[in-house]
């Protein structure tokens, strides 16, 4: 996954207490869609594709888009991602 973050606003531009962002990127297609499900205890089903849900990798091209919040008082930091 590539990701990248633009500040939309922040009330101090060094050490913000609080910040609006915008988070970008793009999930790329790896892993393996297509493995076996070798290591079932049923021989018969040592062959099938691995369950819907399973794979290691999605296949596709997938955009990443988001709004981030984040806030902060010393020490403590907090944030709200969507």
């Amino acid at each position: 996954m590539l990701m990248t973050k633009y500040r939309l606003f922040a009330d101090d531009p060094l050490i913000p207490a609080r910040q609006v962002s915008l988070p970008l990127g793009l999930s790329l297609p790896t892993g393996s869609i297509d493995e076996r499900n070798e290591d079932h205890p049923v021989a018969a089903r040592q062959d099938e594709l691995q369950p819907y849900g399973m794979p290691l990798g999605s296949g596709t091209y997938d955009p990443v888009v988001g709004i981030l919040y984040q806030g902060s008082r010393s020490p403590l930091w907090w944030g709200a991602n969507l």
